[in-house]
């Protein structure tokens, strides 16, 4: 009998994909519903960097095309819902606390990782966005950097090179890196453009290969916990890396 390999046992990536669901989603729609009501009640345009650029492309291929994203991402996330044994509404709320203090935990890391690195490359420390309403603006990219690489990507990355029989650990290995260097990549093409600088880019393919690992460890909620305390600490610290 054959036998296709499972990335996820019983409890895909160490967490319940309903709880992955709920603050995945749940972030997602906080930030659609404060972006559009600050659009319609102050004319404020609060996209984030990725989003913005998504929805005006995908507007333009197809009719009603700026909602395609956000279908994919949570597409990605009801189809593993569905795909796999789920433990109890409340036993994956019972996990959601943990998720939030991983996902701190994460996103201390990168601070640290940022204000360190800024001290050797004076030009992390220019790269904050100026936005009206920033913190939604930073809410926005941290929820749909982390939906297209980390759930879109570097899932499908992971599920083509298992499906070749790569092995469990290579195939996270090269998912995990190509799904990193994309994101890092992403951040030098299209306004607002960051610095050509290799220590720039090499610092936020690290910090993506990090986020990357909290995906397959975790789960979904904590990268996009993790991405959401970052943007945060790191505009307050002037660190916008």
């Amino acid at each position: 009998m054959s036998h296709t390999p499972q990335i996820h046992g019983a409890k895909p990536f160490g967490r319940s994909p309903l709880a992955d669901l709920m603050v995945v989603g749940g972030l997602l729609s906080l930030y659609e519903g404060l972006k559009h009501y600050f659009h319609l009640t102050a004319g404020v345009n609060a996209s984030g960097e990725l989003d913005g650029r998504l929805k005006l492309w995908c507007g333009d291929l197809i009719p009603g095309g700026e909602w395609f994203p956000t279908a994919l991402i949570i597409g990605a996330l009801i189809w593993k819902f569905l795909a796999h044994y789920q433990p109890g509404f409340f036993l994956s709320l019972g996990e959601l606390p943990g998720m939030v203090l991983e996902g701190f935990g994460v996103a201390l890391i990168l601070w640290v990782a940022a204000r360190l690195w800024s001290r050797l490359i004076p030009e992390l420390a220019l790269m904050t966005q100026e936005q009206a309403v920033k913190s939604v603006s930073l809410l926005g990219a941290a929820v749909y950097e982390e939906g297209v690489f980390r759930i879109l990507l570097l899932g499908i990355f992971y599920e083509v090179l298992l499906y070749f029989r790569t092995g469990t650990i290579v195939s996270a290995l090269f998912a995990t890196i190509l799904s990193a260097l994309l994101f890092s990549i992403a951040h030098h093409h299209g306004p607002p453009q960051t610095p050509q600088e290799k220590q720039v880019f090499l610092f936020r393919a690290a910090s993506g290969a990090l986020l990357g690992i909290a995906f397959l460890l975790r789960g979904a909620g904590t990268p996009v916990i993790a991405h959401s305390f970052y943007n945060g600490l790191a505009d307050l610290g002037g660190q916008g890396a």
